[in-house]
């Protein structure tokens, strides 16, 4: 099934709100909402804080200056911390921008290289990449449907997304709280070991950078173009072994809160 028209035909019987213990209330279409939530989770765990005021979900509108609808007005995209990271013309950011940016983009943006990657693997496009406008706080999901079940199921498979097939009537219908992986393996390192030293955590960054690394140097020794989708295709892979481990601390939980005999 494909995503409806957008602008002004607006779906607003399809949005949910996603709401974060930090006070984020993000109006987003419910096919995608768990999937931005989780996505949000790992991004303050990658230590990117995400500004519950300069963050926003779906608004009905076009796309600004023209006539065409936004993907806002479809509820599939999300801007991140609005004001650090500017919609404005190509000029404007180069004279602006400061210090180091992402991939080599001279752009005004605080959001790291390592936040946008993950959002891209999972099937989000990001703006900062726009020749003439670059609008680096906006992130939308470019897959489809399916794709967005898929990618869900993956990445919180010890969530289930909403069941219902129409929010209700009145209010706003909220995605559940959920618990983020940064906090369940802090929950799991205190239950197994009595401590939080942080070793899980680095672990699997390590890990994570090893596997980009040699899998980098692989495609070069072969002579191979490094084209965008690639790189996306490994940092995805890396994020499905992440979730397997996930599912992994939850098993070796149950079994120490087993009691004995």
């Amino acid at each position: 099934m494909s995503w409806s028209s957008g602008w002004p035909a607006c779906p607003t019987s399809e949005i949910v709100t996603v709401v974060r213990s930090d006070g984020l209330r993000l109006p987003m279409r419910r096919q995608v909402a768990v999937m931005t939530k989780t996505l949000i989770d790992r991004t303050e765990a990658m230590g990117y804080d995400v500004n519950p005021d300069w963050t926003w979900g779906f608004a009905c509108r076009p796309i600004s200056g023209t006539n065409r609808p936004s993907n806002h007005s479809r509820g599939l995209a999300v801007d991140l911390n609005a004001p650090r990271n500017p919609y404005a013309s190509a000029s404007w950011h180069r004279r602006n921008a400061r210090g180091t940016f992402p991939f080599g983009l001279r752009i005004v943006c605080d959001i790291p290289e390592s936040v946008i990657r993950l959002w891209e693997a999972n099937g989000w496009g990001w703006g900062g990449r726009y020749k003439t406008k670059p609008d680096p706080m906006h992130l939308e999901f470019e897959g489809t449907e399916r794709d967005a079940a898929i990618i869900t199921a993956r990445l919180s498979p010890l969530t289930k997304p909403p069941t219902t097939s129409r929010p209700p009537t009145s209010g706003d219908p909220e995605v559940p709280y959920l618990e983020s992986d940064r906090d369940r393996m802090i929950r799991i390192e205190e239950q197994l070991t009595g401590k939080v030293d942080g070793s899980l955590r680095h672990f699997i960054q390590d890990q994570d950078k090893a596997t980009r690394k040699y899998l980098r140097g692989q495609i070069e020794e072969e002579g191979q173009v490094t084209r965008a989708g690639t790189l996306r295709a490994i940092v995805n892979q890396t994020e499905v072994i992440k979730a397997e481990l996930d599912a992994l601390f939850v098993k070796i939980k149950r079994l120490a809160d087993r009691p004995p005999g």
